[in-house]
């Protein structure tokens, strides 16, 4: 191929993959901000003829990520979604090596990258002359080749991501391992269980959940990104609700307010049916406080695993699960109480059999004082004797 041929060849490469293919906005999935963190997901808009699919590779600062693909394309709104996951969090951490951090925030150009395939004709004219007439002849050749080309499509404003410096998994290990006991000590020494009786109490079960959740996804995280995560607010106040509900159901436990007394011979029926019930029948704010929290807890642990993240709840979830955990704390002051006494009167029966018995002993007081001072009236006084 001469040299003409050849920039004529350079010339249809440039045509076919020139800047027509850039990068026109990158949000966050979650906030719609130009900002994220590790294991969020960034929906980046691409200005491009082409198919969108094609764009299967993330760049960094013009540095391919390897092992990652995108987790979902849209070809009608030309937008790729790729999760910032441990390959991202790998090489935005290599570009940190030299520098000492736990978190910073770095500014980040992304790109996506495609490799095209393309037919490409090229017309190579070349003039000859005739040696025997000396007369020049135009001939043109027309070659198709097939060029196999890496585009990217680049953004000009930075995205800042959050990058956090990676954890020693073997303190998570131990972690997971010291948590795993205390728990399990508590459990077989009736942590679930109010003071002084039998029964499962529904405000520590209710506390109990939610932190071994907390726990749970927590370590989760850990494990597969090797960072710690961050907590958002809503699931601190989640916790304080539960906290909060612990602590008023046992002020109200502590003192009961004309409590009806139950059978001294009650004991616990299981956890489900203790939680649900009042010692009497099942309460239906009970049920619905654990309705709540148990629909919620599912949903927190599949967002927690699913992302990598712990989820933030709205603040309309945080006012739900408090308007229930307040009508449970609320209602409770109007339910038996289940604490035992030590002496415990029960039935109505055994009311009127301690009246009776009160009246007999009444009675046989008052007829002992009746002889005493029919004995004391029979008997001649000293002053009688001595004049006799």
């Amino acid at each position: 191929m001469s040299k003409k041929a050849e920039w004529a060849k350079m010339a249809a490469i440039k045509l076919a993959t020139g800047p027509q293919d850039s990068v026109v906005r990158i949000k966050n999935l979650r906030t719609q901000l130009d900002s994220a963190k590790i294991n969020e997901v960034i929906a980046i808009k691409v200005f491009t003829q082409r198919d969108i699919r094609l764009f299967n590779t993330l760049y960094i600062n013009g540095f391919p990520v390897e092992k990652l693909t995108p987790l979902k394309a849209s070809d009608a709104e030309k937008i790729i979604y790729f999760k910032l996951g441990k390959p991202v969090q790998s090489q935005l951490l290599s570009f940190l090596e030299s520098t000492p951090f736990e978190t910073t925030v770095v500014p980040v150009y992304f790109g996506v990258g495609a490799n095209i395939k393309m037919n490409l004709t090229v017309r190579d004219t070349t003039v000859m002359k005739d040696p025997l007439t000396a007369v020049e002849k135009t001939v043109i050749k027309d070659t198709t080749v097939q060029v196999e080309r890496s585009i990217i499509a680049k953004s000009n404003d930075p995205v800042y991501v959050e990058v956090k410096q990676k954890i020693k998994i073997g303190w998570v290990y131990a972690a997971a391992l010291a948590v795993t006991f205390i728990i399990v000590l508590g459990l077989f020494n009736q942590m679930l269980k109010d003071n002084a009786n039998l029964y499962y109490s529904l405000a520590n079960t209710q506390l109990f959940f939610w932190t071994v959740l907390f726990v749970v996804a927590y370590l989760s995280i850990c494990f597969k990104t090797d960072t710690l995560p961050d907590i958002p607010l809503s699931v601190l106040a989640i916790l304080g609700i539960s906290v909060s509900t612990t602590a008023v159901s046992k002020l109200i436990d502590k003192n009961p307010a004309k409590a009806p007394i139950i059978d001294k011979d009650a004991k616990s029926q299981g956890l489900f049916v203790d939680i649900l019930s009042d010692g009497v029948s099942i309460n239906v704010q009970r049920v619905q406080n654990v309705a709540f929290n148990a629909f919620f807890g599912v949903l927190f642990l599949q967002k927690a695993f699913s992302t990598n993240l712990l989820p933030d709840f709205d603040n309309n979830v945080l006012l739900l699960l408090g308007i229930s955990a307040g009508a449970y704390a609320g209602l409770k002051n109007t339910e038996p109480a289940k604490e035992q006494t030590e002496e415990p009167v029960d039935t109505v029966e055994d009311r009127g059999q301690v009246a009776k018995e009160a009246d007999k002993a009444q009675s046989s007081g008052q007829e002992k004082v009746d002889a005493q001072a029919g004995t004391a009236a029979d008997t001649p006084t000293d002053e009688a004797a001595q004049s006799q």
